[in-house]
């Protein structure tokens, strides 16, 4: 029976120890937002590209004309799948939209969904 609480005491004091040592051996660019990560740089042109891409492609497929501003902030997942809050006008007046583009190959992308975004982004 002597043995049960020194276990018992043992796994308590131990765990912390584990889990601490667990959390650290994930790397760095792992997340839990379903495995998308920040962009750092949305200024970067191949982002802006992406985002002119999603706001010229919904016009294409909705028949609007919004005109692309810049990517407020953005979050990329395996380096082919871009989630892009963008700022475009419409008809003068700006909004945020929610974009999320597929890029199959270098340049070539697929519009998966544009969607209006509440203000406060």
């Amino acid at each position: 029976m002597q043995t049960q609480p020194c276990l018992a005491f043992l796994l308590l004091t131990m765990f912390p120890l584990i889990f601490t040592f667990a959390i650290a051996s994930f790397p760095s660019s792992y997340s839990l937002n379903g495995g998308f990560l920040p962009i750092n740089d949305v200024t970067n042109p191949h982002i802006r590209e992406i985002g002119e891409f999603a706001v010229n492609e919904h016009n294409k497929q909705v028949n609007s004309d919004l005109v692309f501003d810049f990517v407020i902030k953005g979050e990329v997942k395996d380096e082919s799948i871009f989630k892009l809050f963008i700022s475009a006008r419409d008809n003068g007046m700006v909004k945020t939209y929610l974009a999320v583009v597929y890029e199959r190959a270098p340049c070539k992308y697929d519009l998966e969904s544009f969607l209006a975004e509440p203000t406060g982004v």
